[in-house]
């Protein structure tokens, strides 16, 4: 066993309690539940992530699509009389809901 150094720490009364309670139902030492708890991974096994594999591949499928597509930008602009509109027309239209004469 490796050298011990003693440390002495503030933990709040409800930790005590469960401290004391569960060094007595497992058979060891307070301390030797601190260096387990110190010793312990950061998250358990079963809180551990674990990405949803389907999920995942729907995510990159899409990606990959808007990817192949491009940006807007670099899609050829539709010419207005292939629209059958402006863009004045539009703000003409929504300008005059809002105008009262």
């Amino acid at each position: 066993m490796s050298r011990m150094v003693r440390k002495q720490l503030y933990i709040e009364k409800r930790q005590d309690d469960m401290l004391k309670r569960r060094a007595k139902a497992q058979g060891v030492t307070e301390a030797e539940l601190v260096r387990e708890a110190l010793d312990a991974p950061v998250l358990p096994a079963s809180r551990a992530f674990h990405p949803d594999e389907d999920a995942w591949d729907s995510f990159l499928r899409f990606v990959r699509r808007l990817a192949h597509r491009g940006s807007r930008r670099a899609r050829r602009a539709v010419p207005s009389s292939d629209r059958g509109w402006t863009r004045d027309d539009l703000y003409e239209e929504r300008i005059g809901r809002w105008v009262r004469s």
